[in-house]
């Protein structure tokens, strides 16, 4: 058997956070990364912490096909 793998949005959309590896502040979870990438501009602006990790959950479905 085979399977295939693809996106379930029945769980939701694909959500984005950005969070400072100096501090551990996170932004808010957002269906738009650039929502994220500005909160990590303004928390460098503001804290002059220059280092983040992009989060990014999205959920996946695997089917079986063929015989």
């Amino acid at each position: 058997m085979d399977w295939l793998l693809e996106l379930d949005t029945s769980q939701g959309l694909p959500v984005f956070e950005m969070r400072c590896t100096e501090c551990d502040a996170v932004s808010e979870a957002s269906e738009m990364p650039a929502l994220a990438q500005e909160w990590a501009l303004g928390h460098a602006g503001r804290t002059r912490h220059t280092r983040f990790r992009a989060e990014h959950t999205s959920y996946f479905q695997a089917t079986q096909v063929g015989e």
